[in-house]
């Protein structure tokens, strides 16, 4: 399913309500799941506190996820400690990087320079339902201290919303 495509319908909503990882300085959340019938979008929200930074940096490469990784800090973060994505099913895993699958993320933020608080969204786009019967999103962004968040979800209340998924036009 193409962006045009999905825009093309009102998607069926799952709500989650989850709290998929906490740190004292960084929290993400899950609150529900947009569902199309070709896939879903995950929608996390991140919300952090410069206080409770432990290394005077990481405040500056955390927010980078939302903003762009400042030019003196490029080169000294390695890949695997940055924001990963995944889905998890009883076959297989899939990684944000994994093509096809979870399309590159969208990331907005809400802070400026001189908060001390962040609020922001990332969204990743799942290419295919998940088979059932369970699923898990995970995620990983040891920059932040989070490793290995896991929230289980039911794959049938995934594709009942699919099914109430509503085309509202022609996608052409």
């Amino acid at each position: 399913m193409t962006a045009d495509e999905r825009f093309a319908f009102t998607p069926g909503v799952v709500a989650v309500e989850a709290v998929l990882a906490a740190t004292p300085a960084l929290t993400i959340l899950l609150p529900h799941l947009h569902v199309y019938p070709g896939g879903m979008l995950l929608t996390l929200q991140a919300l952090g506190r410069r206080i409770a930074m432990t290394n005077p940096d990481q405040w500056r490469l955390v927010t980078s996820t939302f903003l762009g990784l400042p030019h003196d800090l490029q080169g000294q973060v390695q890949e695997e400690d940055l924001l990963q994505i995944g889905i998890r099913s009883p076959s297989c895993t899939w990684w944000e990087n994994d093509p096809g699958l979870l399309a590159p993320r969208r990331v907005c933020v809400d802070q400026t320079e001189f908060d001390d608080r962040l609020t922001g969204a990332i969204t990743a786009w799942i290419g295919r339902l998940p088979p059932p019967p369970t699923f898990e999103v995970l995620l990983r962004w040891p920059l932040a201290g989070i490793t290995d968040a896991v929230i289980r979800i039911e794959s049938a209340v995934v594709a009942e919303a699919a099914r109430r998924s509503r085309l509202l036009w022609d996608a052409t």
